[in-house]
C-alpha cells in the first residue's frame, strides 16, 4: 500500500512543492522463511525560481525513513533514514535545448534503538536535453557518485559510482 499527499504553491515568481509518502509492503517469503519489509515514511520538499533570461534553479530535499521488521531474528527493531538534500540548474540555450547540472549530498543512519552514522554520499550529475525534431528530445547524461559507508567493524568503506544515461523521448 502506497499513500501520497502533496501541495503545492506559488511563491515569488517560484513554485514551492511539498509531500509525504506513506508506505508499506507485504512480507518477503523464501523457503519457510518470511521477513517484513517494514513501512517507509518520506516526506519531500522542492522549491524552484527563475533566474536570469529564461533559466531555472531547483532546490529539493527528501528523507527516506524506514522501520524494519520488529520482529527479525537479526538485528529486530533496526531503523534506517537517509536525507538527500540537492539543488538543480535549467539553463537554456535556444528554443528546447537545455544543460542541467546537479550537485546533491545525502546522509545516512541506522541502528536498533538509536540512529548511529551509516554514510554519506555526495553525487554530481550533467544532463543536456536537446531537440532532435520538431517531437522528440534526447537527452544524454552522466552521474558520478562518491562517498563512505560504515561498516560492522566501526570502520568505514569508500564506494563510488559513474552512471551514463541516454533518454529519448517523443510526444504524438
Amino acid at each position: 500500500m502506497r499513500l501520497r499527499l502533496g501541495a503545492d504553491r506559488l511563491v515569488g515568481q517560484g513554485r514551492l512543492s511539498l509531500g509525504v509518502t506513506y508506505s508499506t509492503f507485504a512480507n518477503d517469503e523464501f523457503g519457510s522463511q518470511s521477513q517484513s519489509p517494514g513501512t517507509r515514511m518520506i516526506p519531500q520538499f522542492s522549491w524552484t525560481t527563475p533566474f536570469g533570461l529564461n533559466n531555472s534553479l531547483v532546490f529539493y530535499g527528501w528523507d527516506v525513513y524506514r522501520n524494519v521488521d520488529e520482529s527479525a531474528a537479526v538485528n529486530p527493531g533496526v531503523k534506517q533514514n537517509t536525507i538527500a538534500l540537492g539543488a538543480m540548474a535549467a539553463l537554456r540555450s535556444g528554443a528546447r535545448n537545455t544543460l542541467r547540472p546537479q550537485f546533491e549530498l545525502r546522509k545516512g543512519w541506522e541502528g536498533p534503538g538509536g540512529l548511529h552514522n551509516a554514510g554519506t554520499l555526495v553525487g554530481l550529475g550533467l544532463r543536456y536535453q536537446m531537440a532532435t525534431g520538431e517531437r522528440m528530445t534526447l537527452t544524454p547524461g552522466v552521474r558520478l557518485d562518491l562517498g563512505n559507508l560504515a561498516t560492522s567493524s566501526g570502520g568505514s568503506a569508500s564506494v563510488s559510482g559513474l552512471s551514463v544515461s541516454v533518454t529519448a523521448r517523443t510526444s504524438f
